[in-house]
């Protein structure tokens, strides 16, 4: 490689200390083949030093770079581990971009001491983990639209379009350093988890836009994970609701129809079901969207199939408001009067099931009763029941919350060390 007009070997620690010492004497020739390799050394070292769940330097760093110089280091990335994970002769060597040198120099750059099918894995993780993180606390706290693809997304309160978010470009940059893990993506117990916690960060998060391709991405690498099946029907759920449904109106964004999602999500909860069957809060969830096409009976058996295995609370007011929907819908009122009493006595201080009686009351003609409750709900703060009422948060509440996966994903780093 030319340095200052001399040839020297390609090692990192000597490009390091050259540009470092005399970054003046670098000719703009010279400079410009030492560039990728010094984005590449600068990429690891922030992957193995980063702290998980912060925006620290690292994070900062790398959130820094322009879209071309992410691209350009994930086409050396993956032409750089295919060299290391197929050849054995640590003396073999190379010419890449005009930079000569051996599998030995190659596998030190890369922080790896083998050439076996998975050499890379970790890095891979561990650069997927540093994008996540970016996208979630380095981004969002940035001046500029760094890393936001250009066609930003909407952002939305109360069914109303308000500003535009980022289309993360840190996601797709993810998710192509995982699709790159040996021999697979699906038999990695770290992308699978990496793909729950990010998947729940972003619908508890109402990121829906980052959120669609990235659930549709995971489930090609997991297509039976009864668990990933779960959080890409909870993602259509959640777009069928109506204050999603009025601002992509609003804004002429072309979303399929409300009823078009909750088939889709009806669906994917049957799968997750299929997958696992006891996995209770798909349940609840597929009885609420069967209830909200129309298919009240299928509604009230499935959910009446969950009651049997749920012991959280909050899913247990969910079955049980649900429940009370269909049995109205069905005519059967006394039994839709239980469900509303049930979950009320979970939440006392719960709106909906005091309005779902008032309602139920109307509809049997009990005018005192329904007005009764209905003086009950306005005697208090509407902000006082907001937080009272778990029904508020049916869109961005999970039983196992993305803190708790990113935790979990968190601390398995942490455990073991970056290669």
């Amino acid at each position: 490689m030319l340095l200052a007009g001399v040839v020297i070997a390609a090692r990192p620690a000597t490009i390091r200390a050259a540009v470092q010492a005399a970054p003046g004497k670098i000719t703009a020739r010279s400079e410009e083949r030492l560039a990728w390799l010094w984005r590449l050394t600068s990429w690891v070292r922030a992957v193995t030093e980063h702290s998980p769940g912060t925006a620290d330097p690292p994070a900062v760093h790398i959130g820094s770079w322009s879209d071309d110089e992410r691209d350009t280091l994930r086409t050396d990335l993956v032409w750089l581990l295919k060299r290391a994970r197929q050849d054995r002769d640590a003396s073999q060597r190379y010419v890449y971009k005009q930079t000569t040198f051996t599998l030995a120099e190659l596998r030190e750059w890369l922080g790896v001491d083998a050439s076996t099918l998975e050499t890379g894995n970790a890095l891979l993780e561990r650069g997927a983990l540093l994008h996540a993180d970016i996208e979630m606390f380095v981004v969002p706290a940035g001046p500029s639209d760094q890393g936001c693809r250009g066609t930003p997304s909407m952002m939305a309160k109360d069914g109303q379009a308000v500003g535009s978010g980022c289309g993360g470009m840190h996601w797709i940059f993810a998710r192509a350093l995982l699709d790159n893990l040996a021999p697979s993506p699906s038999r990695s117990a770290t992308a699978r988890l990496w793909s729950l916690a990010t998947t729940g960060w972003m619908l508890e998060n109402r990121d829906y836009s980052n959120g669609g391709a990235h659930v549709e991405h995971v489930q090609r690498w997991f297509p039976a994970d009864a668990d990933i099946l779960f959080e890409h029907g909870y993602y259509h759920d959640a777009l069928a609701a109506p204050a999603v449904q009025a601002a992509a109106r609003d804004a002429s964004l072309g979303l399929p129809s409300a009823r078009e999602q909750l088939t889709e999500a009806a669906g994917l909860f049957r799968r997750a079901l299929v997958s696992n069957p006891d996995l209770a809060e798909a349940r609840v969830r597929r009885g609420r969207v069967l209830g909200a096409l129309g298919r009240h009976q299928e509604a009230s058996d499935e959910l009446r199939r969950a009651q049997a295995g749920l012991l959280n609370d909050q899913l247990r007011y969910y079955a049980e408001l649900f429940l009370g929907d269909a049995h109205a819908a069905l005519g059967q009122s006394a039994s839709a009067q239980d469900c509303y009493g049930r979950a009320g006595a979970l939440y006392p201080g719960a709106q909906s099931p005091r309005l779902a009686l008032s309602l139920l009351a109307r509809r049997t003609g009990d005018r005192l009763a329904a007005l009764h409750e209905i003086e009950t709900i306005l005697a208090r703060p509407p902000d006082e029941w907001a937080h009272t009422d778990p029904w508020w948060a049916y869109h961005v509440w999970q039983l196992r919350s993305a803190r708790d996966l990113l935790a979990e994903l968190r601390t398995s780093f942490m455990a073991r060390p970056p290669q």
